[in-house]
């Protein structure tokens, strides 16, 4: 079912508000990640515990730093899918995906069947289960 006009400005409002707050988030974590080095972390004079510690925190930076950028590429993704009027299309089935879907997660590329389906088949694993 197509989208209304209303809709439809409806979620490029969603998406504009969504894609300034990851670009805050981004904005405030940026000059803490560039401004913490590992002897910062750790300290001068460390041990195991302490290397440990800056370690696992230099990998959170980094893994926070590539949510947001995954986070603004589906922003992104949804802009052109919602220009070319493909939005409410399930990327899987071609089914609709539904407005009230959308309004709540508009990057969201599958119609709720699908994703389920997807979520069973890849939660937590980097392989399919079978």
């Amino acid at each position: 079912m197509a989208l209304t006009s209303a809709q439809s400005s409806e979620l490029e409002t969603r998406l504009d508000t969504l894609g300034k707050e990851v670009r805050h988030q981004i904005r405030e974590a940026v000059p803490q990640m560039a401004g913490q080095s590992f002897t910062d972390l750790a300290g001068t004079v460390y041990d195991t515990g302490d290397e440990s510690v800056a370690s696992m925190l230099e990998e959170f930076s980094h893994t926070l730093l590539d949510r947001y950028m995954r986070e603004l590429r589906q922003i992104e993704t949804a802009r052109r899918r919602l220009a070319d009027g493909e939005i409410n299309e399930c990327i899987e089935c071609g089914d609709d995906i539904g407005y009230k879907r959308l309004h709540v997660h508009p990057v969201a590329t599958r119609c709720i069947h699908c994703q389920t389906r997807h979520e069973r088949t890849f939660a937590g694993d980097a392989a399919p289960r079978l």
